[in-house]
């Protein structure tokens, strides 16, 4: 083997191009804090987003050889275009037949984070339901090109892992997108297709490679605005609120439990402090007088918060308007 030519970008320059203007528009929606509650939903931070897809667009370029297929001449340095995408024949001498390899940033590296997410989450049935719906799709639309191996239709993936997540996790798609559209789209596309691979004249059969790469790679940006979208529609802040801090222990005594008490009761804000004042303000007036007439021998005493009686007389000094409520006061 010849372990230097199996290091290519699995799509021509332009083609790449676009996936790479793709991730910087990304990478910008993260840095002015956009999107970046987006990927908490799906359990990553943004950092680590940008990390994971710059490490799929570089790990693209690797291959890990897993198995020899010998027997069929191979076709060598060339451009194969399938439905817009242009895939890239290496250039290759004196190759013993079809090597088939794993691609690191199309499937080793979504591998991993789809199983990190798979456990974070426990999808234990929402998972393989994902994957196996996503790969029997894929499955049935994938085609083989000669030169390159299995192909799938660029926005099949995506299409495909939107509706699939929609349905199945309606509350939370981001997650199960990831996953559905990541290892439903190398198994449907790429494992249950390698009986046909041998026979491909492909030099390299790159499991995330070309011919499914970009769709994997979509995928990872799909997620992000199925999340996004998902946190819109349900009317989410941007930025998650802090959780209010926990309540202080303190020791178990009857003081203690009073000061708890009075601490849980909301504090009013000075609005409704000013209404209650004004409110009061209002019916004392009235509801003294009314007091004053049904309280029996209360002009006799002359005692009323705090209004001192004339001598000689049963008026209050403080309350004129009590002889119109009495019928006059008794000398």
């Amino acid at each position: 083997m010849y372990p230097g030519q199996l290091s290519y970008l699995p799509l021509a320059l332009p083609s790449f191009s676009l996936l790479v203007v793709a991730f910087l528009i990304l990478a910008g929606l993260l840095y002015v804090e956009v999107l970046g509650y987006a990927y908490t939903r799906i359990g990553l931070s943004p950092g680590a987003a940008v990390l994971v897809l710059i490490g799929s667009l570089v790990g693209s370029y690797f291959n890990i050889p897993v198995a020899d297929v010998g027997g069929h001449r191979v076709v060598s340095g060339a451009l194969v275009s399938y439905y817009g995408m242009q895939y890239v024949v290496p250039v290759v001498v004196h190759w013993p037949g079809t090597i088939i390899a794993v691609n690191v940033g199309g499937a080793l590296i979504p591998g991993a984070i789809s199983l990190y997410l798979f456990f974070k989450h426990r999808l234990w049935i929402r998972g393989p339901l994902a994957v196996a719906a996503v790969g029997l799709l894929t499955h049935a639309l994938a085609h083989p090109v000669r030169g390159i191996g299995i192909a799938v239709p660029v926005f099949v993936p995506a299409l495909a892992t939107a509706v699939v997540a929609v349905m199945v996790s309606p509350r939370q798609p981001a997650p199960l997108a990831y996953i559905g559209g990541s290892v439903g789209t190398l198994a449907g596309a790429d494992l249950l297709n390698l009986g046909r691979i041998g026979e491909l004249g492909a030099p390299v059969a790159s499991i995330g490679g070309a011919g499914t790469f970009d769709g994997v790679f979509l995928t990872g940006i799909l997620a992000v605005l199925l999340a996004s979208l998902w946190r819109w529609g349900n009317g989410e802040d941007s930025h998650p609120r802090a959780a209010p801090p926990p309540p202080r222990q303190f020791e178990d005594s009857p003081w203690n439990r009073s000061a708890t008490r009075s601490a849980a009761k909301p504090a009013l804000d000075q609005e409704e402090t000013a209404g209650l004042r004004r409110e009061l303000l209002r019916r004392r007036p009235a509801d003294d007088r009314r007091s004053l007439a049904k309280r029996p021998g209360a002009a006799e005493n002359g005692a009323l918060r705090g209004g001192r009686a004339r001598r000689g007389s049963s008026c209050p000094l403080r309350l004129p308007s009590f002889r119109r409520l009495s019928g006059g006061c008794r000398a």
